[in-house]
Parts: structure tokens; C-alpha cells; sequence
């Protein structure tokens, strides 16, 4: 497929991620529920990474990549972090479209 389908479905994505996780916070604390979600998000890729054999890639990553990803690991945390706490203030179309 080409990036542009990969992008289109991305959107798609990210639009259901808006709603649900509006709907899954409700009446929770915006850093748990985050938390949960990144359990979820790390399960349901290392579940693909092994059914696609690309486990055994990890290995090749070096210092550099590994360094670069934990920086955007910690940024992805921030903005979730922030992501959760808007949509418990806002609502989920006002969040997305900032988002």
C-alpha cells in the first residue's frame, strides 16, 4: 500500500482515538487512564511485532535510535499526559481538532 493509504487510515485511527478515549475516561484520573492506554498500546504492538517476525529487528537498533525513541517516548508521555487532562475539561471533537 502507499503512505497515502497508511495516512488515511492513521486519521481514521486517531479520529476513534478521540471518542473512545473520551468515553473510557469518564470519571477517571486522566494520568491512570494514560497509563492504562499505554499498557494496552505496548501489548497490542509487541503482539504485532511477533506476528509479523519483526521482534527480532529490535535487535538491531543502536545507542542512537534507541536514545532519539526514549526522547519521543517521553514526549509521547507528555502529551498524552496533557491529552487526557483536556479531554476530561473538554470535549473530544474540541481536543481532536487541536490535536
Amino acid at each position: 500500500m502507499s503512505w497515502q493509504v497508511w495516512a488515511l487510515v492513521s486519521a481514521v485511527f486517531t479520529a476513534l482515538t478521540a471518542v473512545l478515549a473520551r468515553a473510557g475516561s469518564a470519571g477517571a484520573e486522566s494520568d491512570a487512564v494514560a497509563f492504562m492506554r499505554s499498557i494496552v498500546i505496548l501489548l497490542a504492538l509487541g503482539a504485532l511485532c511477533l506476528a509479523t517476525g519483526q521482534w527480532q529487528a529490535l535487535r538491531s537498533l543502536t545507542g542512537r535510535n534507541l536514545g532519539y525513541l526514549s526522547l519521543s517516548g517521553l514526549a509521547t508521555a507528555g502529551s498524552w499526559a496533557c491529552y487526557f487532562r483536556a479531554l476530561k475539561i473538554g470535549g473530544a471533537a474540541q481536543v481532536a481538532t487541536l490535536n
